[in-house]
């Protein structure tokens, strides 16, 4: 491979510290040579020139999400998602990833984030593929913080929630039988910086298929409602 062409130590440095935000710092001896190794694949597989990395957005239990600059449109931020290599469960976050692509292509609502290219790579070390895609930056903050800042008022909380709900019942319409995202919880609500609520994270959504009695579903613990015997 060629020399990249991203300035590659600082969005480490910065991902370490996400890593040790979100309480995975003791993941990042084993997943930084491969989170190096999916940044410079992508780097060289986009344009060369147009996009430049800005920061780290996040880090998740699935995906890592950076922010580029576009230099064809310069007012308008992009970023992109990759799965995080979590050491033995490489292949999931793959297969994860690419279920998020195949429903964010088939879906249009300015609550959910808009897709915009899609690639998967071969030959990335410490993947079997990677699948990549880019969409639109979302400026704006978390829903909790939303919430507890001294700014928002009784109005915008009831907008936010009136707002995801809105999302969440265009995901349960979708013909045939729509789908069900399966880990709504406060992390994967942003809210704008003009305050339109935005549903990310489909990598657990499932399409809902009539007559199916039982699937496999991954969700986030706490907010997972348990089931009630009868």
């Amino acid at each position: 491979m060629a020399n990249h062409r991203w300035d590659l130590d600082p969005l480490l440095e910065q991902l370490r510290d996400c890593y040790a935000k979100e309480g995975i710092s003791d993941y990042w001896p084993a997943e930084a040579a491969i989170v190096r190794a999916a940044l410079e694949g992508i780097d060289h597989h986009l344009p060369e020139s147009r996009f430049t990395p800005e920061k780290v957005v996040g880090v998740g239990g699935s995906g890592v999400v950076v922010r580029l600059r576009d230099s064809l449109f310069p007012k308008v931020d992009k970023a992109i998602k990759f799965p995080r290599p979590v050491p033995g469960k490489v292949q999931l976050m793959t297969d994860m990833l690419q279920k998020e692509i195949a429903h964010l292509a088939d879906l249009n609502h300015p609550g959910i984030v808009a897709i915009h290219y899609y690639a998967t790579l071969d030959n990335v070390s410490g993947y079997p593929s990677l699948p990549f895609y880019l969409m639109e930056f979302v400026s704006g903050s978390r829903s909790l913080d939303f919430t507890r800042a001294v700014a928002t008022d009784e109005a915008g909380v009831r907008h936010l929630i009136r707002g995801s709900a809105e999302v969440i019942a265009y995901l349960h319409s979708q013909p045939p039988s729509g789908f069900a995202h399966l880990d709504i919880k406060p992390d994967n609500l942003l809210v704008t910086d003009n305050g339109r609520p935005v549903v990310i994270d489909l990598g657990t959504c499932k399409r809902l298929q009539a007559g199916e009695a039982h699937t496999i579903v991954a969700c986030t613990r706490n907010y997972a409602r348990r089931g009630h015997k009868s």
